[in-house]
């Protein structure tokens, strides 16, 4: 028995190459999809293979008939998600294979009709397989077997996936279709690609090829580049082309008659106004620094006595508390003028430190983003024009004031 499959670890692992086929094996609505569950359709649950040395082929292998099993016309997959170890278990099983009293368990413990079992070994770069359809009232049917190279442990692998379909077929006693072939062509972009709803690949340079059941299947190119989708029929063992140069009824966004990228544009644009900005910024960093110079000049020259009035009667007199300058202002203490000046010394010094931080944050903000668009636009300046979405979008700049002044740049680049 495979005893460390039965952690939660392991089943938490073991979901991985069931996503991963998600990607690629996904269910069409065409001649080739199981039946919903119901009278015309036999629900088969397949339960997770055992092993033990062959974890990875094991859970790539059950992935697989699981997904081959939704396709098969007359069948449907049943709910079931255990492993055979988990189960054996469970029943309290003698010996490290379900024999007939075992079996009976299981399908009760799954309320199942039909299931299938197997077990998966490793040996000399080879893996073996062996596959067993149990039927309630019948008992377990003569295995299959199979033995193949080990490398085969991708979900995603054509090679692997028409083993199962071979092997499922020979156990069900039914034909297991032969897949059809999808030639992908979209001009000469870089684009993603689904497949009824799920994700299959990238074009490459305007091409991409993958294998599908066959029945109907709709086709989509996605962001970056203007949706465009098409429905083709592809017969069992059959080849399509599938053409999404110009299928789409919303035109692809064109960023003028003679092809100019916006993105260079906003990008430098955003450096200039923003490098302008922190230019600006500094013409009252010098105000502030003349301004904070001339407070302190005029603090020396305050007589002590009304340096009270600013920093209190129990202070020193050696600190300036600019809080106290309408009280000060406001008194007719001797040399009031004085002191009304450095008040307003003060006050310029304020204002022109806080334009300072406010307009040379934004003109940071600005200048890195325009970095930001002009870095990550050259992959996509190497896509054809057509059909590609150019340019940030929903930029906002906005600023932050407060004790630590600057600004925030946001959007999609």
């Amino acid at each position: 028995m495979n005893w460390h499959r039965l952690w939660p670890g392991r089943a938490i692992a073991s979901i991985a190459p069931m996503v991963a086929l998600g990607t690629v094996l996904c269910a069409s609505p065409g001649i080739a999809r199981a039946e919903a569950p119901g009278p015309g359709a036999s629900a088969v649950h397949v339960v997770g293979m055992d092993t033990d040395d062959a974890d990875e082929q094991a859970d790539a292998f059950t992935a697989v008939l699981r997904a081959r099993l939704k396709e098969m016309p007359g069948f449907s997959l049943g709910d079931s998600q255990q492993a055979l170890g988990m189960l054996t278990t469970a029943m309290k099983c003698k010996g490290k294979q379900p024999d007939g009293d075992c079996e009976q368990k299981i399908a009760t413990q799954l309320s199942a009709e039909r299931f299938i079992w197997g077990t998966v070994q490793k040996s000399k770069g080879q893996a073996t397989v062996e596959l067993h359809l149990f039927r309630r009232g019948k008992g377990s049917s003569p295995p299959v077997r199979e033995t193949y190279p080990d490398s085969l442990k991708d979900p995603r692998d054509p090679a692997l996936q028409k083993l199962v379909g071979n092997l499922l077929g020979q156990l069900l006693g039914v034909p297991t279709a032969q897949p059809a072939t999808a030639r992908i062509r979209a001009n000469n972009y870089d684009c993603p690609v689904a497949v009824d709803g799920e994700r299959k690949g990238e074009l490459d340079h305007g091409a991409l090829q993958v294998e599908v059941g066959p029945g109907p299947h709709t086709f989509e190119l996605l962001k970056p580049c203007v949706t465009v989708k098409k429905t083709v029929t592809i017969s069992a063992g059959g080849s399509a082309l599938v053409d999404l140069s110009g299928a789409t009824t919303t035109p692809p966004k064109e960023t003028g008659g003679s092809g100019t990228n916006v993105r260079p544009i906003v990008g430098w644009s955003l450096v200039g106004v923003g490098a302008a900005s922190m230019a600006f910024s500094s013409y009252f960093g010098i105000r502030y620094l003349n301004n904070r110079s001339e407070a302190q000049d005029k603090w020396a020259a305050v007589p002590n006595d009304n340096k009270k009035v600013f920093v209190g009667v129990s202070a020193d007199g050696s600190s300036f508390d600019a809080g106290r300058c309408s009280s000060a202002a406001a008194k007719p203490a001797t040399g009031a003028a004085t002191d009304r000046s450095l008040c307003d010394a003060n006050t310029n010094a304020t204002t022109n430190s806080t334009v300072f931080w406010v307009a040379s944050s934004v003109g940071a903000a600005m200048v890195i983003g325009g970095v930001i668009v002009l870095v990550t636009g050259d992959k996509e300046d190497k896509q054809p024009l057509k059909g590609r979405v150019d340019g940030p979008r929903n930029l906002q700049l906005a600023p932050v004031l407060g004790s630590t002044p600057g600004a925030v740049l946001s959007g999609e680049f």
